[in-house]
């Protein structure tokens, strides 16, 4: 009985690999360019947790419009920075 070469012994982690990284980059996107997860886009402004908008900076009603925004947001089911 003949033993595979070095080959075939290394041809199924590769094929196991390839096939992870094929999986993995055909899962990873998918979003649309409307906002969708994670907003960004002009229906879904993003949440007022991930970024602080230029209004908070321009006049005190935009500031004290964000930190209402802020203190309303479910800040708490984040991790914390």
């Amino acid at each position: 009985m003949r033993h595979p070469s070095k080959f075939f012994a290394l041809l199924g982690p590769v094929l196991a690999a390839l096939a992870a990284a094929v999986l993995l980059v055909a899962c990873g996107g998918g979003g649309d360019d409307n906002g969708g997860n994670g907003g960004g886009g002009s229906n879904n402004p993003p949440p007022v947790t991930a970024e602080v908008p230029a209004s908070a900076s321009a006049s005190v009603d935009g500031f004290v419009g964000y930190l209402k925004a802020l203190v309303v947001a479910a800040a708490d089911l984040l991790e914390p920075v």
